[in-house]
């Protein structure tokens, strides 16, 4: 599951950075298609995959919040189908924000930190021949 939610988790991660320390540059509104498959793999990531195959037209929204009086500190709240998310041990029903850094731990679980670890992950031994 690393290797299919990889390259995913590569790209929030690296499009909330970009909106946390550029907000003036970066895109206010981000949209991304994909198919129920990709949205069961995005729920188990944030640890909320309730094992029920989403519906026709069920979405993720990802909403990042600033702290009032802290402009450097940032939360975020996960959407599913339009409701806040219980991502389990992290918030709650009465306070469904995470802070940035447990979100960023839920998305380093599925990070491959290099070339090698991706092709060890993967069963092809192609790092290692040589040309």
């Amino acid at each position: 599951m690393r290797l299919a939610g990889m390259p995913f988790s590569k790209l929030i991660e690296n499009n909330i950075r970009n909106a946390c320390y550029h907000p003036d540059s970066a895109p206010k509104l981000q949209m991304y298609a994909c198919h129920d498959s990709s949205i069961v793999l995005l729920l188990s990531m944030f640890n909320c995959f309730n094992h029920h195959w989403p519906p026709y037209s069920a979405n993720i929204r990802l909403e990042l919040y600033e702290a009032p009086g802290c402009p450097d500190r940032y939360w975020m709240k996960i959407l599913y189908c339009n409701k806040a998310v219980v991502v389990r041990g992290l918030n709650s029903d009465e306070y469904p924000y995470i802070c940035m850094d447990m979100f960023y731990e839920l998305l380093k679980r599925y990070n491959v930190s290099s070339i090698a670890e991706y092709f060890k992950l993967s069963g092809c031994n192609m790092y290692k021949r040589e040309f």
